[in-house]
């Protein structure tokens, strides 16, 4: 069974965590088979999951494709990625939440959720999953109302998980908070398989 490496892309404002992390193909099922592994494409196809235990935070790495950032309506939608770090299958179900900071103080809004399915993702050991992350170029919006900071790190809840992961990466943020400061992040639901194009 060949095991195939994801693709990373560094730049100098970014530190890309999954240097060196083998995965394989992490896929979405519905059916009720036990959990194995797939000899074809090494990919977990485990639908109970009574047996298939959530995926927790540390044992994750989460890590961002930045080289595959692509650039829309004044937007740029980057591939946020979950690796199973653990010898065993895990599972995400939904959205991951989704925040920045700035020397550990978070800045503006946290991330909404974009309309996507909310699927289970079973993951097997070294399996990545991905969530899409949307950044809104904050220099769309009033300087007062945004109140422009380049934060450092983004945070991210796995799905169901009450400690962060923390991905090193400069972007512009908005550092107001509340209901009238712009939302300029949204994150869609959790998929199978790596975000980054040409990787399974």
């Amino acid at each position: 069974m060949r095991i195939r490496r994801p693709r990373l892309v560094a730049t100098v404002s970014a530190v890309v965590v999954a240097a060196g992390l083998a995965t394989t193909l992490a896929v979405t099922s519905g059916g009720s088979a036990t959990p194995r592994l797939s000899t074809t494409n090494a990919a977990l196809t485990a639908p109970n999951t009574a047996a298939v235990p959530r995926c927790l935070s540390q044992n994750l790495q989460v890590w961002i494709g930045i080289g595959e950032g692509q650039r829309a309506a004044g937007s740029t939608f980057y591939p946020l990625e979950f690796t199973n770090l653990r010898g065993y299958p895990c599972e995400l179900r939904g959205f991951p939440g989704v925040s920045v900071t700035k020397l550990g103080v978070m800045q503006g809004n946290p991330a909404g959720r974009e309309s996507s399915p909310a699927r289970v993702v079973y993951l097997g050991p070294g399996a990545t999953a991905h969530a899409t992350l949307q950044v809104t170029n904050v220099d769309n919006y009033p300087k007062a109302v945004c109140k422009p900071v380049l934060a450092d790190t983004i945070r991210v809840f796995a799905p169901g998980a009450y400690n962060p992961n923390y991905v090193p990466y400069g972007l512009k943020a908005c550092s107001t908070h509340g209901p009238r400061a712009p939302v300029y992040l949204r994150v869609r639901a959790v998929a199978a398989g790596t975000g980054i194009p040409g990787q399974p």
